[in-house]
């Protein structure tokens, strides 16, 4: 993957969890939405057009303090500038949940998913169900409302089994990229086999919507998903992190 196609999938990952508010500083991008979802309360490092980079982070930690907010900063792998991690793990910034970036090709032939998987234009109740069972309590407070704001197209897709929602996904189609998002399993249904018939019918998905490859992110300690991941054909091409700053 070239370094322009890089940025454009970070971009691309980027515009699919979109914050309430943004404010654009010397090429960063500022995220606030409240509640405890990192991707849409930190800060963007993909671009710097910036001339000084301390002055530049105390007004970001200025921004953040003032919305009641900890200061929180995404670095990508391919961050600008180059320096910017080092420079907040010296201001004393903690680094927190290392997420691969992982991405394959989609097949034109797809096997039908093994379990029952039906496909919703918005939200329904048993996919939030399961999806906010999976979250801290600050971030399932704040996430209906961002999912009520993704853009299209996407697909919410429910897996079930013994006539029971048993496991969820969410497709962000942007061709030639499909972004597979919300991956979550109920409890009881755990190693039955939701997640992989949710990811075959998000695929075949992806291809109607015109788009060639698949991409996910998925943290680095998830072994279990990283292994289902890499069984299906996903491999990793990047990594971030996010950067939390110490008490004011």
């Amino acid at each position: 993957m070239t370094p322009v196609e890089r940025r454009a999938l970070e971009e691309a990952a980027a515009r699919a969890w979109p914050p309430h508010e943004t404010l654009a500083r010397d090429g960063w991008v500022l995220r606030f939405s409240g509640g405890g979802s990192q991707r849409a309360n930190s800060v963007l490092t993909l671009a710097w057009n910036g001339s000084d980079v301390e002055a530049a982070i105390d007004a970001a930690e200025r921004d953040y303090r003032a919305r009641g907010q900890k200061p929180i900063f995404q670095i990508v792998d391919i961050s600008l500038p180059a320096d910017l991690d080092a420079r907040l793990a010296a201001r004393g910034y903690d680094s927190i949940d290392r997420t691969l970036l992982m991405v394959k090709p989609v097949a034109l032939a797809i096997a039908p998913p093994a379990l029952a998987v039906s496909r919703h234009r918005e939200a329904p109740k048993a996919w939030l169900d399961i999806y906010l069972a999976t979250l801290t309590p600050d971030r399932r407070a704040a996430a209906p409302a961002i999912v009520a704001a993704l853009p299209d197209p996407k697909c919410f897709f429910v897996a079930g089994r013994n006539g029971a929602p048993a496991g969820v996904g969410l497709g962000m189609a942007e061709p030639p990229w499909c972004g597979v998002e919300c991956m979550a399993t109920a409890e009881a249904a755990r190693r039955g086999g939701a997640a992989r018939a949710v990811l075959a019918d998000l695929e075949r998905w992806a291809h109607e919507q015109g788009a060639t490859r698949l991409w996910l992110q998925v943290l680095e300690r998830n072994a279990p998903a990283r292994a289902l991941y890499e069984g299906l054909g996903f491999e990793a091409v990047g990594s971030y992190w996010y950067r939390h700053a110490p008490p004011a």
